[in-house]
């Protein structure tokens, strides 16, 4: 467990994805030694998500020039692991690569109708699996996920009716870095809905959100993480028209 919060760390922190990897190619190991199935997938899914931030982090340095080898090893990862935990009948692990694999398809620039369709498809499997393990905090996971497919889909009530189901579950949850994600979740759903352009109230909420996110990120001294949300919030109020404001907080972004 201890190398799981270290690579946790290092994807927090410094982005370390190679070292992030090599901990958790190493905590995966142990979990499968003892026979803690639900361990190894929690491994595997930050495998996953990990070979998905790698090729994110290219993207971005690479003038948005992806990084596919990143991307087909988290998908030959999810899918292998999803058919093993199939044919041992374990729902979370299941539900752990289902949602793998339909976070790994918000990574596709331009996808089909269909493409998306099966993207919701594995997350409202993996969700209702998780919901039958009780498991809320993995569920405002899916939920959050569940959002940004159907922005791509442009199904705005949709995802909007996601995002609010993902923070009020991560606070049934009482975990605080999955209600400042959650709430991130919303207000960026809120920014984006059509709505926010011609009613400065859309917008609003979604700032108050943005401000709650980041007061929970600083509580937990997720520096990255409150970097982003800055960003969030001083570009929001420049839609607002609030520029005295944004300048500030624009500076501590950076």
């Amino acid at each position: 467990a201890m190398l799981l919060v270290s690579a946790e760390e290092h994807l927090d922190g410094d982005e370390d994805h190679a070292q992030a990897l090599v901990l958790l190619r190493q905590a995966l190991a142990l979990f499968r030694q003892a026979g803690d199935s639900r361990g190894a997938a929690d491994a595997l899914r930050m495998i996953v998500m990990t070979c998905r931030a790698k090729s994110q982090a290219t993207y971005s340095k690479r003038e948005k020039v992806s990084d596919p080898a990143a991307l087909e090893e988290a998908t030959r990862t999810a899918m292998e692991e999803l058919e093993a935990f199939r044919l041992a009948s374990d729902k979370y692990g299941q539900a752990c690569m289902l949602n793998a694999l339909a976070d790994i398809a918000l990574e596709n620039k331009a996808p089909s109708a269909s493409e998306l369709g099966g993207a919701v498809e594995q997350a409202a499997t993996a969700q209702g699996l998780f919901r039958e393990l009780g498991e809320r905090r993995r569920q405002a996971q899916v939920c959050a996920t569940l959002t940004f497919l159907h922005l791509k889909r442009q199904a705005w009530q949709q995802a909007e009716a996601a995002a609010r189901e993902a923070v009020g579950l991560a606070e049934a949850a009482e975990d605080k870095k999955s209600i400042a994600n959650a709430l991130h979740t919303l207000a960026v759903c809120l920014a984006q809905s059509p709505s926010a352009s011609s009613c400065g109230e859309t917008l609003e909420e979604g700032l108050r959100h943005a401000r709650r996110a980041l007061a929970l990120f600083k509580e937990l001294n997720l520096e990255k993480f409150m970097a982003s949300e800055y960003y969030f919030v001083a570009t929001w109020l420049l839609m607002l028209g609030r520029s005295r404001e944004a300048l500030p907080i624009a500076k501590t972004a950076m």
